[in-house]
């Protein structure tokens, strides 16, 4: 008897005490006790749980214009494109700007950067002497000048928009390698691409990047070129203009510049000697070292922004096709026939099987496009 009484008193102080914690309310949210998160200590546990503030932005950017537009611009030394543009991710602190454009006289401004902030950096720029006189009857040869083009070393050095710019050679030494659907292709490679064989080459120079825009007008005059830029690569040009730029570069120069053969491209963009056997062009990871449909934005980039491949060369895979000599075979135990002519490499247009360095295409002589440009062989 003693025990049910003991038993039910136990759970009638229970009761009353669950019933006293239902009644009782949080200061702070107004929930019952039990029924709050926090069970009234609001303060300590969110102080617990609130995130640290994020670090404060130690970089901002600049919006660089100027009168008239299409100045270039070099920031800190470096080319950054031409105006109006805006540069991300700077140092917070005094920047030097340079703007310089084909008749007018160059200007030099310093800029502070804040952080989390845009600065805008303005210049207007002065016409030349030489070049008022020449819009008022007298005669100059100031734009004959800066558009010469002339041999230092095995490199091309030249002028542009009152710039001066140099297209680097590399040398790739003679050797031999497996051309075609080589195991690191695994299963993406086309019928064109096979059978994998053995080719030698002989050593050659070749253009560090594809041809420029810059290049393009210092020796044609003209630029055909979709997006506008003079570290852009040149598109939109066709396997004869090409001919005709190479043409007109070798009277300049008195050297025989060309375009790589099909086996001396891939070899090239395989890394030669120095090949690691990957699937792109210095790399198994497409987006460090090409600009193709996942990365562009669908448009072309200043070339040498992504990782080289194992000889120095750049854009070897994306940013623009490149026009081969080689006339076109459907695979490689047919021979090579017809007027279509061989392009390498893929572009920014295309998606990562297309950028493989085993991939191949073609198309008329005459045909033009603006994800097909070249590159310099010698």
């Amino acid at each position: 008897m003693r025990k049910i009484i003991v038993l039910a008193l136990t759970f009638l102080i229970v009761a009353l005490l669950q019933g006293q914690d239902i009644k009782k309310k949080c200061k702070t949210c107004g929930k019952p006790l039990k029924e709050c998160e926090y069970r009234g200590k609001h303060s300590q546990q969110q102080q617990q749980t609130t995130p640290a503030s994020a670090p404060k932005p130690k970089e901002g950017s600049i919006y660089i214009s100027s009168n008239p537009s299409g100045a270039v611009v070099k920031l800190d030394g470096t080319y950054k494109g031409e105006t109006p543009l805006t540069v991300e991710k700077q140092k917070v602190g005094s920047h030097t700007v340079t703007f310089s454009k084909e008749g007018y006289e160059s200007v030099t401004k310093t800029v502070s950067v804040t952080a989390g902030k845009k600065a805008e950096c303005n210049a207007t720029l002065k016409k030349k002497a030489s070049q008022q006189q020449t819009n008022t009857g007298t005669s100059s040869n100031t734009t004959s000048t800066q558009k010469k083009v002339r041999v230092d070393g095995n490199d091309l050095v030249f002028t542009c928009d009152g710039t001066e710019y140099r297209y680097k050679m590399v040398y790739v030494g003679g050797g031999s390698y497996t051309m075609g659907c080589t195991s690191e292709q695994g299963s993406d490679c086309f019928s064109d691409e096979k059978p994998a064989h053995a080719v030698s080459v002989s050593g050659f120079y070749m253009g560090q990047t594809e041809v420029t825009q810059a290049l393009w007008k210092a020796v044609m005059g003209n630029n055909p070129s979709n997006w506008k830029g003079n570290t852009l690569p040149v598109e939109s040009v066709s396997y004869s203009d090409c001919q005709d730029f190479i043409n007109k570069l070798n009277s300049m120069t008195g050297k025989t510049f060309r375009l790589p053969t099909e086996e001396e491209w891939e070899f090239a963009a395989r890394g030669g000697n120095s090949s690691w056997g990957y699937k792109y062009s210095g790399s198994d990871n497409l987006g460090s070292v090409a600009w193709y449909d996942g990365n562009s934005g669908s448009k072309t980039h200043p070339v040498a922004q992504k990782q080289a491949n194992e000889l120095g060369l750049y854009d070897m895979s994306g940013n623009v096709w490149e026009w081969c000599s080689s006339l076109w075979c459907s695979d490689y135990n047919s021979s090579r026939s017809g007027s279509f002519r061989v392009y390498r490499g893929g572009s920014w247009f295309n998606f990562a099987r297309g950028c493989r360095v085993s991939y191949r295409s073609d198309d008329d002589p005459s045909d033009r496009n603006c994800n097909l440009g070249f590159r310099l062989a010698r």
